[in-house]
């Protein structure tokens, strides 16, 4: 009888306890919500003037082109990339174990290949390398459809790509190899071809080493860890976004090679810290 009771008393602490913990977990999602808009309020003229500016800027740059490697536009692409981290929360970890950016401003040039996992990336590459190297992007062409950023990524003069266009495919592929013969400019190309939501990395695109083995370029895989958590308005909980920068593969590692094993050892190198995260958790 008195063990009956006991066990009685003892679910009913548990539901007690239960019911408790969840409206503390209600309350904090509250909390943090509220946070996150006061965050919002106060910085929304900052957003504004940096919107503004953008298009100012943007069109500055069509009539003086070089104005885009100025350090006005440079510090106006980190000034911008702090506020979006600052807003949400997050920060950028840059890895580099095989000291590849040694010095402030490399001249080296590569095709960089990251992953894709969350809208995010795009401030977070222009973060993590803005100063260490001179590079563009090469973009989908849907990504102007984001009047906040449309603006800001005009600014940085990219390669936008139109899926629909088979003419304008074969224009970038033209820009993209004279850009490595003719300058030191790096390009940044998501090998994936769009936000990849599943674990790991998804099917990377061919025509992207059918381009670098054209523009014979240097691969430098890149991987991002945590990227995707870091959009979120939960403040308590504290995110970083991991940029891990493995060896390049040389062109002269990979020109003799059938582009099928270059897209599998460039998806097997950017998938390891991927899973090593995975097996710690």
């Amino acid at each position: 009888m008195t063990l009956f009771l006991t066990n009685g008393i003892q679910k009913q602490l548990h539901v007690f306890r239960w019911k408790h913990a969840q409206k503390i977990f209600i309350y904090l999602k509250y909390i943090n919500m509220a946070i996150f808009i006061i965050k919002t309020i106060i910085l929304l003229p900052f957003y504004i003037k940096f919107w503004f500016q953008s298009i100012l800027m943007w069109l500055i740059s069509l009539k003086y082109k070089d104005f885009r490697r100025t350090r006005w536009a440079r510090l106006f692409t980190r000034n911008f990339c702090r506020l979006i981290a600052f807003q949400f929360g997050y920060k950028v970890v840059f890895e580099d174990p095989h000291k590849i950016f040694r010095d402030e401003l490399i001249n080296d040039q590569f095709l960089i290949m990251p992953n894709h996992t969350s809208y995010i990336d795009i401030l977070i590459v222009f973060q993590a390398f803005d100063g260490k190297i001179n590079f563009k992007f090469v973009s989908k062409l849907s990504v102007l459809k984001s009047k906040f950023l449309k603006f800001f990524i005009l600014l940085n003069d990219p390669f936008f790509i139109d899926r629909n266009s088979f003419k304008n495919r074969i224009q970038i592929i033209k820009k993209i190899i004279n850009t490595f013969k003719t300058t030191k400019e790096s390009l940044v190309i998501f090998p994936e071809g769009t936000r990849n939501k599943n674990p790991g990395i998804g099917p990377l695109n061919e025509n992207t080493f059918v381009i670098a083995k054209k523009a014979k370029a240097n691969i430098l895989p890149v991987t991002f860890v945590g990227s995707k958590d870091c959009l979120n308005w939960k403040v308590s909980k504290k995110t970083s976004a991991r940029i891990i920068i493995h060896k390049p593969i040389l062109y002269s590692e990979y020109n003799t090679s059938v582009n099928k094993d270059t897209m599998s050892l460039v998806k097997k190198t950017m998938e390891k810290p991927l899973n090593q995260t995975r097996n710690n958790k």
